[in-house]
């Protein structure tokens, strides 16, 4: 597949993306400064789609998701990833956030070191580490509240993922303070989860999903694209 291009813009600290619409076909955004190339394929095609779907979206909803399409542009560059490094870790966590934000690019599956994936029921307000293929229950909405995230998941009306102060998680269909939760990145590339309550989003191997007071491999996990 030929590498997409992708424009952005000259600052690397804010990573924004300058999309001209009245230029854009489906596979090129038009170049007013430098080309980034996109080799990978599952990001291309990721890419592609987000170049689609801004056509569509307002000016708020279009600036998320060109947030989305220069991170997809750094993660494919290593020259840019040591600019950015250079800059300081307040712009990595404000980096980190905006690739977790509500744009299209912030639905996810999360992975667990077991190989098993968060879900949500649609009755009962229960949620467990799902074994093998993941499906819809799997699939998640993450969406940035100010530094935070909160976890909606796909059934109608929206529930969100909250944590109990017994250490136990349920689904909540109002956000709240138990409904936050901060990001952290891993050197691994995996996520981690914490809980107003200074608890960690965990997977446990016989299936269950819980919270536990400090970060190992069980409180690490893989976001998925779905």
């Amino acid at each position: 597949m030929d590498s997409l291009k992708c424009q952005v813009d000259n600052t690397v600290a804010s990573h924004n993306v300058t999309i001209d619409k009245s230029s854009q076909d489906d596979n090129h955004i038009d170049n007013r400064r430098y080309y980034i190339n996109i080799g990978n394929t599952k990001d291309s095609e990721e890419v592609a789609r987000l170049q689609k779907l801004i056509l569509t979206q307002n000016e708020a909803e279009s600036k998320r998701t060109m947030e989305l399409l220069a991170l997809l542009n750094l993660k494919n560059n290593p020259e840019e990833q040591k600019k950015a490094s250079a800059v300081g870790p307040a712009v990595d966590v404000a980096q980190n956030l905006r690739h977790l934000s509500a744009s299209a690019g912030g639905t996810r599956r999360l992975r667990s070191c077991h190989g098993t994936y968060l879900r949500a029921y649609d009755k009962g307000l229960k949620v467990d580490m799902k074994t093998g293929a993941p499906g819809t229950w799997e699939n998640w909405w993450v969406e940035d509240r100010k530094g935070k995230v909160v976890f909606k998941a796909i059934h109608s009306p929206g529930i969100f993922l909250s944590a109990q102060g017994n250490n136990q998680l349920t689904l909540d269909y109002h956000v709240n303070a138990s409904e936050f939760w901060t990001p952290k990145k891993n050197d691994n590339g995996s996520w981690s989860f914490q809980s107003a309550n200074g608890t960690w989003l965990s997977a446990h191997k016989d299936g269950r999903a819980c919270l536990q007071p400090h970060r190992q491999a069980w409180e690490e996990f893989w976001l998925e694209w779905w």
